[in-house]
């Protein structure tokens, strides 16, 4: 298993370095902070807090997919370019224990990109969150149904009790018809 981890080093660490990582922690700053602060909403806080996390987590997603392939080629590449791949093929390593490393390599790359991402979406949100002037009945709302993350599961349930009144008449009325006693 060492072989496995020093290229999964070795990859982390030329990733790390590359312009490319530099480009991307950049492109994920920036699209979590300005793509939501151009685009309004609707004007409710539950809109507003989800277009923030919808735009925003859509540019980390986009980013990070195109991101992947294009590590993984810059990697492969550089390697090839360096000669470093051929001073791992010398060596008593197999072809998949290298592929494999790399492959895990970019994924703990992409696995700080996206805490970094993680951590920063979060961040922006309570900022702007702590800056609106929401009521304390729309931060009620908004800590139990959007940050609670419940506002899925238990849709809005509409109001029956009209209805009910109805059917309750409805059948009063059709117990004193049939001459059945009622008990309420």
């Amino acid at each position: 298993m060492t072989p496995f981890f020093a290229i999964v080093k070795l990859t982390c660490r030329s990733a790390m370095r590359s312009n490319v990582f530099r480009l991307l922690l950049f492109l994920l700053v920036l699209s979590v902070i300005l793509v939501p602060n151009t685009i309004k909403s609707d004007g409710s806080p539950e809109g507003f807090i989800q277009l923030i996390l919808q735009y925003s987590l859509g540019f980390v997603s986009f980013i990070l997919s195109v991101s992947a392939v294009w590590i993984s080629c810059s990697e492969v590449c550089s390697d090839v370019e360096t000669g470093q791949l051929h001073m791992i093929a010398v060596k008593p390593v197999s072809r998949i224990t290298v592929l494999v490393g790399k492959f895990c390599g970019v994924l703990v790359i992409h696995g700080v990109l996206l805490l970094v991402a993680v951590v920063v979406v979060y961040g922006f949100v309570m900022l702007q969150y702590s800056r609106q002037n929401f009521t304390e009945d729309q931060k009620a709302q908004l800590n139990t149904e959007v940050f609670a993350g419940r506002r899925v599961y238990r849709p809005v349930q509409p109001d029956i009790t009209e209805e009910v009144e109805k059917e309750l008449q409805r059948r009063i009325e059709n117990a004193r018809i049939n001459g059945q006693a009622i008990d309420t």
